[in-house]
């Protein structure tokens, strides 16, 4: 049970994943602290609100401690998170992907690092099996300047992050996932996630954590720890997203990285080699 004064805001954004959002709403029930906020963002074809099943899972008899909160908006992660980031209530808002579980001590954890380390503008958890990839897949990634884990949590020139996410221990980074970032509510009324990063938003959690380390320290946690259970794409939606990786990584190397730093024009041009070889 966290010891922490502060209060919670859980924010979930989904757009037609029913299945996924049920058994996150699930483990978020299941927690050893409570939120004292819940906040549901859908831009699902047909409202969420619709189904029963999901009435009976965002129901007050299932989160006695929490108000509940249903918001409707138009597709696109980025909008969702900052319609859901201007109802927040809570001290510290947590931004869940909806095909997560959060293990039960996740809440109490992080609320106490939070309490702990007020100097902290935002943090987040540990991925479980995150880091364990292929060695030669880790090898290609690490030569060509791509994302890779189990790293220092630190920008690259060429634009792609590195992921503390698979670490053992404490430590200050640059950048946050945002399947399971979260963030003092002051800095999300000083910044904003970009809605020019359309869509499904690829690296608008880069995007943001990054822009928010320029002015606040940011921590990896460990201990506090979800299953990131990435929901199956099909083929044509693969290749969409693909390709929406790419433009989205020119638009932030192009916005954050390349204004201040010229030169880092030459890994940015041989990360693209990588990319397009992986």
């Amino acid at each position: 049970m966290s010891t922490s004064p502060l209060t919670a805001t859980a924010i979930l954004c989904t757009r037609n994943r029913l299945e996924p959002l049920l058994m996150c709403l699930a483990s978020l029930a299941a927690q050893t602290r409570s939120p004292e906020q819940i906040i549901i963002v859908d831009s699902s074809d047909q409202a969420l609100a619709e189904s029963e099943c999901f009435r009976e899972a965002f129901d007050a008899s299932v989160f006695p401690g929490s108000e509940l909160l249903y918001l409707r908006s138009t597709p696109g992660l980025t909008v969702q998170r900052n319609l859901g980031a201007a109802r927040a209530k809570g001290d510290v808002v947590f931004f869940f992907d909806d095909d997560v579980i959060v293990a039960p001590d996740y809440l109490a954890i992080m609320m106490d690092d939070f309490a702990a380390h007020p100097e902290y503008g935002g943090g987040m958890g540990n991925i479980a099996g995150a880091g364990r990839g292929r060695r030669l897949g880790d090898i290609f990634r690490r030569f060509f300047l791509l994302n890779y884990a189990n790293a220092a949590g630190r920008m690259q020139p060429s634009g792609w992050p590195t992921h503390a996410v698979g670490r053992g221990e404490f430590m200050t980074v640059e950048v946050l996932s945002g399947a399971l970032a979260a963030y003092r509510r002051h800095v999300l009324a000083e910044c904003q996630f970009d809605e020019a990063v359309a869509g499904y938003g690829y690296m608008e959690d880069v995007d943001f954590s990054y822009r928010v380390s320029r002015r606040y320290p940011l921590f990896y946690e460990p201990r506090a720890l979800v299953e990131h259970r990435h929901a199956p794409l099909a083929r044509d939606r693969m290749v969409v997203n693909r390709r929406m990786y790419v433009v989205n990584h020119h638009y932030f190397f192009g916005k954050n990285i390349y204004p201040a730093c010229r030169w880092c024009l030459l890994p940015y041009l041989w990360s693209v080699i990588g990319l397009f070889l992986l």
